[in-house]
């Protein structure tokens, strides 16, 4: 265990760097134990382990940690299961001789891992035909997902017409209003005496339309 977070530690730098200029990396190193690493000590299930004072007692150096799990030491039945930590004490201990996931496991992360558990026993008759079942169900997943894409494209599409056509018949009839108040200026000025070529010009109006009021 020293060794490989030793080498851990030594791997993080490229060679040539100076270890001393760059800070160190926190490393946490996380045993799952079949067995107890003392054998009169059966009550404790978390060992943690760091780098200390002996005289003090005071934690040297806090980067470096060392955790084991020894299950052996897992007592806890399954009516005194109560915390996420018991469960993953529990699955690591008992998931080789389960046959099904107990109620109080029912969790999606539990769940997915009783399904690579059974995954990894399965024949390769059978892995082969569970990978075909699932290229199947994402084959269909990703038919129905492309043609729901394609429906709201189109609907989209759809409105998006609707939108322009209605702009169009907006800027049309905004048009003609502005049309006929030109118009009835027009003929306001007319009735006044001012000559047409002058509300022609002023008014921005063809000098025929204004004639032809």
């Amino acid at each position: 265990t020293v060794f490989s977070t030793s080498r851990i530690i030594s791997n993080f730098y490229a060679e040539g760097d100076d270890y001393r200029d760059t800070a160190l990396p926190e490393v946490y190193f996380i045993g799952i134990l079949e067995f107890r690493m003392d054998a009169n000590e059966q009550e404790h299930y978390i060992r943690r382990v760091e780098l200390t004072d002996r005289n003090t007692g005071k934690g040297f150096y806090r980067k470096l940690q060392y955790i084991f799990l020894e299950l052996p030491n897992f007592a806890k039945s399954e009516k005194e299961i109560e915390t996420d930590l018991d469960r993953w004490f529990w699955l690591f201990k008992h998931l080789s001789e389960a046959d099904q996931i107990p109620r109080f496991m029912n969790r999606r992360v539990f769940k997915r891992i009783f399904q690579i558990a059974e995954l990894a026993n399965l024949s390769e008759d059978e892995l082969m035909a569970y990978n075909a079942s699932i290229q199947a169900e994402w084959d269909w997943q990703n038919a129905v997902e492309l043609a729901e894409e394609r429906a709201v494209e189109k609907a989209l599409k759809k409105e998006r017409a609707k939108a322009e056509a209605r702009e169009r018949q907006l800027l049309k009839e905004a048009e003609a209003k502005e049309r006929e108040l030109l118009i009835q200026s027009a003929r306001a000025l007319k009735k006044s005496g001012v000559p047409n070529v002058v509300i022609a010009e002023s008014l921005g109006l063809p000098l025929e339309v204004v004639e032809q009021l």
